[in-house]
Order: structure tokens, then C-alpha cells, then sequence
């Protein structure tokens, strides 16, 4: 099943960029190619968790990216 899924949003990412026409695109930033590979692995390692049999998104702590938020659009009560 995890492979149907990566595989699914493999193509869907593909289908997406190729209406972008990525021939017109600027090339990749020579800082951000080289922090990629980091945030490929900081992303799959997520996607793992999410194809887990039993997991939840409470069991991440996401706390502090809400108070964030709301703290940026005036919303963060007390």
C-alpha cells in the first residue's frame, strides 16, 4: 500500500509541474540544491509516519506551529 500511495503522489507532483511548464522555470538555487536532499529525507520520514498502521496526527506535537499562526493573524487568545 505505501508504494501505491508514494507512487500516486509521485505522478500527481509530475502531472502538477508538467502544467507549470517547467522549461521556463529558473534554475534551482546552488543553497537550495544542496539543502534538498535534507528535505527530501525530512519529508519522507513524515510520509512514513502518515502510511503507519495506527497512527494519528496527535501523536506530532504541532502546538507551536498553531500558536505561530495564530500569533500572525492577531487570533492567539490569552
Amino acid at each position: 500500500m505505501d508504494t501505491v500511495l508514494g507512487y500516486g503522489w509521485f505522478r500527481a507532483i509530475r502531472h502538477l509541474l508538467a502544467q507549470e511548464e517547467l522549461e521556463r522555470r529558473p534554475r534551482m538555487h546552488p543553497v537550495a540544491r544542496q539543502r534538498l536532499p535534507r528535505m527530501i529525507r525530512k519529508v519522507a520520514g513524515r510520509l512514513a509516519d502518515y502510511v503507519r498502521p495506527g497512527f494519528h496526527p496527535d501523536q506530532h506535537d504541532n502546538r507551536g506551529l498553531a500558536r505561530t499562526y495564530l500569533a500572525s493573524i492577531n487570533r492567539l487568545a490569552g
